[in-house]
């Protein structure tokens, strides 16, 4: 068996297992890189600016004494400099509800303080971290971050006539499917690697930034929605050529067996 045969079983076998799975992740992600300008999370919009990170401390030293029985959790920073900042705050015993903190990080006056997961945003979001599988979701999902990575790596690899298929129509005939599953992986493969790297590094702030795109310039959050549809495109795509390739081949099983004369 040739390397390419070896790459083309593995980038099967592996996009099939992992497809319900990066659907899911895709589809939820687009939807958490537009909820910036709908604001499903709800955030608060500050009077003014957040110009310093001086009342970050401030916040969370308020919030300490006014929830002495919880934690500090992940710091989210607002989507834009009008929006309030998020802290999760759980519960130290581990039993009692979450709380979820929206502060001002210029003043670190506290605005609001709701249990977690309540808005839309915090839904897509839970499914899209942990399926609402808990630590087990945690865990599913990142092996499919890694068996994404391994997608991307193997398809350029097995392509034939790259430049062709790039500088080609998307939906180029004879095969528009294929085109399409072609030309979404070589224009979206880096972000794809990225998005898959990045995602269970998103304790770090800069991580998080190059996961959502949460930059103070609407061009590049522009281009992230934009290249967000690409992961869809080849996960769709995917699994639909597999099963355009196998018909063909279940049809001539079945033409042999009616050949064989009976006993």
């Amino acid at each position: 068996m040739n390397w390419r045969a070896l790459f083309w079983r593995l980038h099967r076998w592996v996009g099939l297992a992992c497809a319900a799975v990066f659907l899911v992740v895709a589809l939820t992600g687009t939807a958490l890189l537009i909820e910036p300008q709908i604001n499903l999370k709800g955030a608060v919009r500050l009077d003014d600016p957040a110009t310093s990170l001086a009342g970050v401390e401030t916040a969370l030293g308020r919030l300490a004494v006014d929830y002495p029985h919880h934690q500090p959790g992940l710091i989210l920073p607002g989507s834009t400099s009008q929006r309030s900042w998020q802290v999760g705050l759980r519960p130290a015993s581990g039993e009692g509800s979450a709380l979820s903190a929206e502060f001002d990080p210029g003043s670190g006056r506290v605005l609001r303080v709701d249990k977690a997961e309540t808005s839309l945003r915090d839904v897509l979001l839970k499914l899209h971290n942990s399926l609402f599988l808990g630590v087990t979701g945690k865990l599913v999902v990142l092996a499919m971050a890694l068996g994404v990575i391994c997608l991307t790596i193997t398809g350029v690899a097995m392509m034939r006539r790259r430049w062709k298929a790039l500088t080609s129509s998307p939906l180029a005939p004879p095969l528009r499917a294929r085109s399409l599953h072609h030309w979404t992986g070589l224009v979206g493969g880096l972000f794809i690697v990225l998005w898959a790297s990045t995602g269970f590094m998103k304790v770090m702030i800069a991580a998080k930034a190059l996961h959502t795109g949460l930059w103070e310039r609407s061009w590049l959050h522009a281009v992230y929605v934009l290249f967000s549809l690409t992961p869809i495109a080849v996960v769709v795509t995917g699994p639909w050529l597999w099963l355009r390739r196998r018909r063909p081949a279940r049809n001539k099983a079945e033409r042999s067996t009616r050949r064989i004369p009976s006993a």
